[in-house]
């Protein structure tokens, strides 16, 4: 076999072994919790700014939610998990993604009728 197609039969084992969540799997609250708890420390004030670990877990959340069902499934996480935290401030909640570099749909409140995300 020669090196350049043995580069190619590498990269298409790569590929077949990648871990990719298929489109009829909704994502769960616990995968959604981990992704945002990295950014309690800004939501509820105790630092300026989200951390790099933070704003990752929102850039893979949005990754994560590419259809409506899955946006209306991670506010619904979103908005259970704001509810256990009172002292959450909903401008910081609102700013989040922007700050994170992502624009991602999905707001951060324990006030926000899910349903209508698109």
């Amino acid at each position: 076999m020669k090196a350049d197609q043995a580069v190619l039969v590498a990269m298409v084992v790569a590929v077949l072994f990648t871990t990719v969540q298929p489109a009829w799997v909704e994502i769960s609250c616990e995968t959604v919790d981990k992704l945002v708890v990295p950014c309690l420390d800004f939501l509820t004030g105790k630092s300026d700014n989200p951390s790099p670990f933070c704003c990752t877990g929102v850039k893979n959340l949005k990754t994560m939610t590419p259809t409506t069902p899955d946006r209306q499934a991670a506010c619904e996480c979103l908005k259970k998990a704001s509810s256990g935290y009172p002292n959450l401030n909903p401008d910081r909640a609102t700013k989040l993604p922007k700050l994170c570099g992502v624009d991602f749909g999905v707001p951060i409140s324990k006030d926000i009728n899910c349903s209508k995300i698109p």
